[in-house]
C-alpha cells in the first residue's frame, strides 16, 4: 500500500517518515511534499493509495488539496493532520470524504492506527469490487444458458403468465405483455443417400450451425432464438410496436423463407421450417410451438426445403389400409427380383399412402403397416431381417423417425434393394454349388460320355437351364468344356508313358483316329508325337 506524506513542517515530516515502522505493516512511503501543489504533481506520476495531509500549508492548504484529489483521484483515501480543533474544519473534511481527522501533536501510534484502519477499508472495498465484478462476470457467462432454459420452459408451457413476466425481467429479456408472438421451428432435412460430405454423425454440428446462422441473420429482428433438446432451432417472433397482425405475419414468413435459403447456400444442405399460428397472449406461445412442430412433421407430405404453416385439423375420410393392388405388385416384383418393377410399385404405394388430406398419424400408421408386412414377407422367405437390412432395420423398429416423403422413399428403396441383393447372392451361392457338382461329376466320369441331359436328370434340374447356367459360370459351352477336360487328362496320361490306344479309352474315345485328330486340334501335335 503506497503512502504520500504532505506536511510543511520538516520535523513532523521526518518523524512520521522515519520513526513509524511502516514496512512492518506493508506500507511504503513513496513521496513527501511540503505543500498541496507538490503533492498534486506527485499524485500525477505515482500510484498513491493513502495520503496524510496537513491542513495549514503555504500555496495550497490541505482542504483545497483534498478537494482536488477527491475530484481527480477519487480512489485515493486521505487522513487530515491538523493543529485546529474547530468544528468547521472537521465538518468540511467529512464532506470531502476524509477517512480520519487527527489533531496535532498526534502520536506516532495514533497516526499508524489511522493509516492501518484506512488500509483495511481500502482492502475491503477492493474485495467487494472484486466479488461484485466476479458475480457480474459469472452472471454474464451463465446468462445465455439461463435464457435458453427459460425459453425451453416457456414453450413447454411450464410457466403462468406472471412467471413469464417476472423471469424475463430477471434475465433482462424485453417482452411485450400485450404483444403478438409466433413460433417458427427450423430443422435439418434428412441427409440423402447421395450426400457424401456429411453423415448422420455430423447432424449435431449441422444443427448447431443452423442455430448460429439464425442468430446472425435475425440479430436485428424482434425475436428470440434458441435450441431445443431435439437439436432443432426455435424462433419466437415478437410483434414490433408499429406492426399490425398482417404485417407481423408477412415479416415472419419472409424471415423464415430467407433463413432456409441462407442455410442451403452456406451449408449446402437443406432445412425445413414449421410455423405456428399467432399467439395473442404470453401463455398462448406454447400452443404456437406445438402447432409449429405439427406443421414441421408434414414434411412427410410436402418434402424437403419447405416452410410449412400450421393448418386446422381435418377429419380424414381416406382409407387407413394399405392399397392392396400396389402391395401385390410390390410382392410380385420382389419374387421376380426386378429392381425396375420394385421402383414402380414403391412409387404407386407412396402416391396412395402420402396425401395432403391425410393426417401425420395416418401416414405414420401406414408406414408401420408397410414395414410390418415387409418383415413378415422376409421371415416367410426364411430371411433374417437383421442380416438382410443392416442399419436400416432401425427405421423398421422406429419408423416415426422417417420425417419426409423423400426419406421414406430412400429408406424403402434401399431396404428393398438390399433384399434383392441378398436373394441374388443366395441364388449365386446355389448356382456355384450346382456348377461345382457338374464339374465334379464330369471329372469322375471322363471315361464315360456323359451327356448334359444325363447330368441334368441326375441333378434334378432342367437341361436347358443347366446349359445356360454352365456357360454363364464357366464361360464355355458344356460340350466344349468336356472336350478340353478330356484332352487335358489325355495329355497328362501320355506324358506318364501310357499308350495312345489306352489313353483314348480312358478318356472315353472308342475311335483312336478320331481321338488323335481331336488331340492334335487342341494341342497342335499328335498323341504319338507327344509320347515320343
Amino acid at each position: 500500500m503506497n503512502l504520500l506524506l504532505v506536511e510543511d513542517e520538516i520535523g513532523i515530516r521526518t518523524r512520521i517518515a522515519q520513526f513509524i515502522p511502516w514496512e512492518q505493516h506493508g506500507i511504503e512511503i513513496v513521496g513527501m511534499a511540503q505543500n498541496g501543489i507538490e503533492a498534486l504533481q506527485i499524485v500525477e506520476v505515482k500510484k498513491i493509495d493513502i495520503m496524510i495531509i496537513d491542513i495549514q500549508m503555504p500555496d495550497m492548504d490541505g482542504l483545497t488539496l483534498a478537494a482536488e484529489i477527491n475530484k481527480k483521484h477519487p480512489h485515493v483515501r486521505m487522513i487530515i493532520l491538523s493543529g485546529y480543533e474547530q468544528f468547521e474544519y472537521a465538518q468540511k473534511a467529512v464532506q470531502l470524504g476524509i477517512m480520519d481527522y487527527l489533531l496535532k501533536p498526534a502520536r506516532n501510534e495514533e497516526i499508524l492506527e489511522a493509516v492501518l484502519q484506512t488500509k483495511q477499508k481500502i482492502q475491503r472495498e477492493q474485495q467487494e469490487r472484486f466479488n461484485s465484478n466476479s458475480l457480474r462476470e459469472k452472471w454474464g457467462y451463465h446468462l445465455p444458458a439461463l435464457r435458453s432454459i427459460f425459453w425451453n420452459n416457456w414453450v413447454a408451457g411450464q410457466y403462468a403468465e406472471w412467471e413469464i413476466i417476472h423471469k424475463s425481467r430477471e434475465l433482462q429479456i424485453e417482452l411485450l405483455e400485450d404483444g403478438f408472438y409466433k413460433v417458427g421451428i427450423l430443422a435439418l432435412d434428412p441427409l440423402s443417400d447421395e450426400e457424401l460430405r456429411f453423415s448422420r454423425s455430423d447432424e449435431s454440428l449441422l444443427q448447431f450451425s443452423i442455430q448460429c446462422i439464425t442468430k446472425e441473420v435475425l440479430e436485428q429482428d424482434a425475436c428470440y432464438v434458441f435450441q431445443v433438446s431435439t437439436g432443432n432451432t426455435v424462433v419466437i417472433f415478437s410483434r414490433a410496436d408499429s406492426e399490425n397482425e398482417d404485417g407481423f405475419c408477412h415479416r415472419v414468413n419472409y424471415s423464415i423463407t430467407r433463413l432456409l435459403s441462407i442455410v442451403k447456400e452456406c451449408l449446402k444442405v437443406t432445412a425445413s421450417a414449421g410455423i405456428g399460428q399467432t399467439a395473442f397472449r404470453l401463455t398462448d406461445v406454447p400452443r404456437s410451438y406445438i402447432q409449429a412442430n405439427v406443421a414441421l412433421q408434414e414434411r412427410v407430405i410436402y418434402g424437403h426445403y419447405v416452410a410449412i404453416h400450421s393448418r386446422e385439423e381435418k377429419e380424414s375420410t381416406t382409407e387407413k389400409e394399405l392399397p392392396a393392388n400396389a402391395m401385390k405388385k410390390l410382392m410380385a416384383a420382389l419374387d421376380m427380383c426386378s429392381k425396375g418393377l420394385v421402383l414402380e410399385a414403391v412409387e404407386e404405394l407412396l402416391a396412395n399412402m402420402i396425401q395432403p388430406e391425410r393426417s401425420i398419424e395416418e401416414i405414420q400408421l401406414q408406414v408401420l403397416l408397410l414395414s410390418s408386412m415387409l418383415v413378415q414377407w422376409m421371415h416367410g422367405k426364411g430371411l433374417l431381417s437383421k442380416e438382410v437390412l443392416g442399419e436400416d432395420l432401425h427405421f423398421f423398429q422406429n419408423n416415426q423417425e422417417l420425417i419426409s416423403r423423400h426419406q421414406i422413399k430412400e429408406w424403402l428403396v434401399r431396404s428393398l434393394f438390399a433384399v434383392l441383393a441378398y436373394l441374388e447372392n443366395q441364388r449365386k451361392k446355389g448356382v456355384n454349388k450346382l456348377t461345382s457338382a457338374v464339374i465334379e461329376m464330369l471329372e469322375e466320369n471322363l471315361h464315360d460320355n456323359l451327356s448334359l441331359n444325363t447330368i441334368a436328370e441326375k441333378l434334378f434340374v432342367n437341361s436347358s437351364y443347366l446349359s445356360r447356367l454352365f456357360k454363364m459360370e464357366t464361360g464355355q459351352p458344356f460340350s466344349q468344356y468336356v472336350i478340353h477336360k478330356k484332352m487335358e487328362k489325355a495329355k497328362e496320361l501320355l506324358l506318364q508313358g501310357n499308350k495312345v490306344q489306352d489313353v483314348a479309352s480312358q478318356v472315353g474315345y472308342i475311335n483312336v483316329s478320331y481321338f488323335s485328330r481331336t488331340f492334335a486340334r487342341i494341342w497342335g501335335v499328335l498323341p504319338s508325337e507327344l509320347r515320343g
